[in-house]
């Protein structure tokens, strides 16, 4: 079973988290997009893996000649950020409803700029952007490849990126950057799963699922501390027992005022 990212609980990374009274993502972003929390109707995909041969089916386009309006190069703007997205995500990101939203992705899907597709019939269906979404927007990055095993860390920091773009980091924000973004820039870090530029400076934003590769994260720490552009990290941890890994690598390289450990239920 594969389970994508429904609700999320923040805590210091080190301590039991209490998930009686559990906040949902909708509930971090229903003051900033009540219309969108309205509308929701649940982000828990159950999917079974499919078999290694399977292909997103084809998509059939016909150019009707219609402009793109400011939702339509919102969304293919949300989809050339990331390799893949849920409608829900587009609700936040346009601060409308489902009956809102969806008519939105029908009609990209209908001009074969984006793809949809679903793991399982039943399945909650997940999009990303093809070739002409991509040059529709004027983008230079390749089309990108879903990876069906780290989907639900893939759509998890989706929701990051989307919460730093409606101002739930507390402070001004001028640019939001997926990890897609980065790669693609000459002489950019391309350590941060999302990199958020403010009025004092950037902030990276990791996620890190599983067990964490400490040796990667330690190197990737270390040249936050040494690059002055950089004020602040935060690292989002699933499990206690990485939160204290973390937290005491952190500790470890002296950048405990700079690095913010944080737990979440996903």
């Amino acid at each position: 079973m594969l389970v994508v990212a429904r609700r999320v609980v923040i805590g210091d990374g080190t301590r039991p988290v209490d998930a009686s009274g559990v906040v949902s993502w909708w509930d971090l972003v229903g003051a900033a997009c009540p219309a969108a929390a309205k509308g929701y109707r649940g982000l828990l995909l159950l999917f079974t893996l499919p078999s290694p041969g399977w292909r997103p089916g084809a998509v059939l386009w016909e150019d009707d000649g219609r402009v793109l309006g400011e939702h339509d190069r919102q969304v293919l703007d949300l989809a050339s950020a990331w390799s893949v997205f849920v409608a829900d995500q587009v609700g936040v990101l346009l601060g409308c409803d489902q009956d809102t939203a969806e008519p939105v992705l029908d009609g990209l899907v209908d001009r074969g700029l984006l793809l949809r597709a679903r793991l399982l019939p039943a399945g909650q269906p997940f999009y990303r952007v093809t070739s002409e979404g991509l040059a529709e927007v004027g983008s230079s990055l390749p089309v990108p490849v879903v990876d069906l095993v780290g989907l639900r860390g893939e759509l998890a920091v989706v929701w990051l990126w989307l919460l730093a773009r409606i101002g739930r980091l507390g402070e001004p924000v001028v640019s939001v950057s997926s990890r897609r973004e980065l790669a693609a820039r000459p002489g950019m870090v391309q350590g941060p799963d999302v990199l958020v530029a403010t009025d004092r400076g950037w902030v990276a934003v990791h996620l890190v699922l599983g067990i964490p590769d400490l040796a990667l994260l330690r190197r990737v720490l270390m040249s936050y501390g040494s690059d002055p552009r950089f004020v602040e990290a935060i690292v989002h941890v699933e499990t206690q027992s990485t939160g204290v890994a973390v937290k005491e690598l952190v500790e470890g390289l002296g950048l405990a005022s700079m690095v913010r450990v944080q737990s979440v239920i996903l």
